[in-house]
């Protein structure tokens, strides 16, 4: 199997990070978006070949940032109590695996829970 080029790899890395900042600011339309590719600027090709199934799949592992990463930087950034449904609108994957990394951050003391079923929240520790 042949190695991936640095050029791939740079391609892939420059995706990926575009799609993580189109997750992370959900409040963003698509009109705002368009205008970005429209304008024809550094990122514009990227962003008109990205796929809406792309922004649901989870964080490239190439990036070095794990799912269970990605959850606990949602968490921070959140600066409070939010729900596992806008965690997954910003990290993707699927339900389960949104509960095994919250339950892990749990368990490590970074994470709290209060609520059940459907009024269930998350928010990191405060430090």
């Amino acid at each position: 199997m042949a190695c991936p080029s640095i050029e791939s790899l740079l391609r892939e890395a420059e995706r990926d990070a575009v799609v993580t900042a189109l997750r992370l600011h959900p409040q963003w339309s698509l009109e705002q978006v368009l205008g970005q590719i429209a304008s024809g600027g550094p990122l514009a090709s990227v962003l008109g070949e990205l796929s809406i199934g792309e922004l649901r799949r989870l964080p490239s592992p190439a990036l070095g940032v794990s799912y269970i990463d990605a959850v606990r930087g949602v968490l921070q950034q959140a600066g409070g109590w939010v729900g596992a449904s806008y965690l997954r609108a910003r990290v993707g994957g699927e339900r389960w695996h949104l509960l095994r990394a919250l339950g892990s951050l749990i368990a490590a003391g970074e994470a709290e829970r209060r609520g059940r079923t459907s009024s269930t929240r998350y928010r990191a520790c405060p430090d």
